[in-house]
C-alpha cells in the first residue's frame, strides 16, 4: 500500500481495544491512529482525526455505536470514515439500524482477527453495506452457543466472552480435545495475538462472574441433579465449566430443543 490506512478503535472493553491495537499495528499498511472506549470520544476523534476506518462497538458509555452513526449522519465530517461494527448484537433490528445510519460492514463477536484484515481491506475498496456471515446451519448452532454463553451471566463486553466462544465452538466441533492449555487456549491465543495464560486468566474471570451471578441457566447446567451442596458455593474449574456448558449445548442442538434464552 502506498498510504497507511488509519483506523480507530472503539470499544468499551480495554483488553479487547488492547489486542486489536497490537495486531493490527504490526500488519504492514495499516496504523491505529488512536483507541478510545466510549462513543463521546469516538465522535469527537473522528473529526480531529480523520481516520480511514473506525472500528465501533455498539454497546458503549456516554454515547453506544448507534449514536456514533446518528451524529456522523447529521454532522458529517469532511472525511467520513468508513464504519466496521464489531458487536455481540447479531440481532436484524441492530443490523438494520446500523446500515441505515451508515455502517459499511457487520462483524458479529466471536471473529478471527484475519477476518477482520479483509473486512478493512473489503470497505476500503467497496462501498456495498455487508454482514459477515456463516452457512444457515452453522450460524443457527453458532448463535446457540452465543446466546448460552450470554444467559450464563457473562457481558459481552469481557474479553473473556469472546475466548469463551471460541473455546465452545473448537470443543463442539473437534471430538477429541485433549488439554486444554495445548489444544484450545495456544490456538485461540495464536489467532489473537495473545498468550495462553492471558486467555485462560480471562475464561477464569468470566466464569467467576457467571458464578457469582447464578443465573437461572447457570443453576440449570451446574446444580440440577447435583447432590453436592459445596459445589454450589464453588467456581467451577475452567475444563469443568467448558465441558458441561459443551455438552448441554449438545443436547439442545441434537434434541433440536427450541430454547429461548434471554438477552
Amino acid at each position: 500500500m502506498d498510504k497507511s490506512i488509519k483506523i480507530l478503535i472503539a470499544d468499551d472493553n480495554t483488553e479487547i481495544c488492547d489486542v486489536l491495537k497490537k495486531y493490527l499495528s504490526s500488519i504492514e499498511g495499516f496504523e491505529v491512529c488512536s483507541t478510545t472506549t466510549n462513543g463521546t470520544e469516538a465522535l469527537n476523534q473522528i473529526y480531529t482525526l480523520k481516520p480511514d476506518v473506525i472500528l465501533l462497538d455498539i454497546m458503549m458509555p456516554e454515547l453506544d455505536g448507534l449514536g456514533v452513526l446518528k451524529k456522523l449522519k447529521e454532522k458529517p465530517p469532511i472525511k467520513m470514515p468508513k464504519i466496521i461494527m464489531l458487536t455481540a448484537r447479531g440481532e436484524d433490528e441492530f443490523t438494520r439500524e446500523s446500515f441505515a445510519r451508515g455502517a459499511n460492514y457487520y462483524v458479529i463477536k466471536p471473529f478471527s482477527l484475519d477476518s477482520l484484515t479483509g473486512a478493512i481491506a473489503f470497505v476500503m475498496n467497496c462501498k456495498q453495506p455487508i454482514i459477515e456471515t456463516t452457512t444457515s446451519t452453522e450460524n443457527t448452532f453458532n448463535e446457540l452457543i452465543r446466546k448460552s454463553v450470554i444467559d450464563l451471566g457473562i457481558h459481552t463486553n469481557v474479553l473473556g466472552y469472546q475466548y469463551i466462544l471460541e473455546s465452545l465452538k473448537i470443543m463442539t466441533s473437534e471430538p477429541c480435545i485433549g488439554n486444554l492449555v495445548k489444544n484450545i487456549y495456544n490456538r485461540i491465543a495464536n489467532d489473537n495475538s495473545t498468550t495462553p495464560q492471558c486467555v485462560e486468566s480471562a475464561i477464569r474471570n468470566a466464569i467467576t462472574q457467571a458464578n457469582y451471578k447464578k443465573t437461572s441457566f447457570y443453576k440449570k447446567i451446574f446444580f440440577d441433579n447435583c447432590d453436592d451442596e459445596d459445589a454450589i458455593f464453588k467456581r467451577p474449574s475452567n475444563s469443568v465449566f467448558l465441558s458441561k456448558v459443551v455438552e448441554y449445548i449438545k443436547i439442545l442442538n441434537t434434541k433440536n430443543i427450541d430454547y429461548e434464552l434471554t438477552i
